[in-house]
């Protein structure tokens, strides 16, 4: 299935009508959904759900799993990431927020101390979270680095499925970012597209991966869904222990239900 999916994408992307397979998606997306949509907005009138196409977009058009799955998250995120931080106030970045699926639900496991922020490239979502979600300190950022953050304010940035749709020559750049914006023995949290998604490749795709260490499918919008990235551990790792230790990596093939099939990384920043 996954490889008639990438040879139907294949086709698309060849004629120029990637666009219209988005909307397509997009469509199927919204059927699929509507009954189980419709009843959740009744049952829950006082929920702000963001745009349907926003939900497809940045994770699913489902409102159920968009609220328990972004709290969820959230926690897990705190979980996983507390035994490392360092004791009094903190910032924490939200790195690509979207519609502030997992960022809206982390005031619920932090201390009262910790400032929540948060930032994406896309004006109409941080114009959303911005009017809907008033904790959160929200920025528009650029494609390209550098943010307008001041060097080493973070204690904590995550990005979940970022490095996933930012094209392998810019990677490099936003780990140098990253860096330079986190705190000393700030943590970095991110997932890639790693071996549990090489079967969506088509095999010439699959060779320049195994070439390069590296693969990206572009799109004329970036940072879009349609624009895929994928990441060898190996070549990843070479790059990040320029600036960070690994602390903790796993393997969305051995571990398809931590992030959903991506690879998970957990990463100090370096002296």
């Amino acid at each position: 299935m996954r490889l008639y999916r990438a040879l139907l994408k294949d086709m698309f992307y060849k004629a120029g009508l990637v666009s219209i397979l988005d909307w397509l998606l997009y469509q199927g997306a919204r059927f699929s959904h509507r009954k189980k949509n419709s009843e959740f907005k009744r049952v829950n009138p006082e929920l702000v759900i963001p745009p349907d196409y926003f939900l497809y977009e940045t994770y699913k058009l489902d409102y159920e799993q968009f609220f328990r799955d972004g709290e969820c998250t959230s926690k897990e995120i705190i979980d996983w990431t507390n035994k490392y931080m360092q004791p009094g106030r903190k910032r924490i970045l939200d790195w690509g927020c979207g519609v502030s699926r997992v960022v809206m639900h982390i005031d619920k496991f932090i201390d009262a101390y910790t400032l929540v922020y948060a930032c994406d490239i896309n004006k109409q979502m941080i114009e959303f979270n911005t009017k809907n979600y008033k904790k959160i300190s929200y920025s528009l950022t650029s494609y390209l680095p550098p943010t307008n953050y001041e060097y080493g304010f973070f204690d904590l940035i995550y990005g979940l499925s970022i490095f996933t749709h930012i094209e392998a020559g810019m990677q490099e750049e936003w780990i140098k970012e990253m860096y330079r914006i986190l705190n000393y023995n700030g943590i970095f949290l991110f997932t890639t597209h790693g071996k549990f998604f090489f079967s969506k490749l088509l095999r010439k795709e699959k060779q320049l991966l195994d070439m390069r260490g590296v693969f990206s499918k572009t799109y004329q919008q970036k940072g879009h869904r349609m624009m895929s990235t994928y990441n060898s551990q190996e070549a990843l790792t070479k790059i990040l222990e320029k600036y960070f230790k690994i602390l903790e990596f796993y393997d969305g093939e051995i571990h398809p239900t931590k992030t959903g099939g991506q690879d998970l990384w957990i990463v100090k920043k370096l002296p």
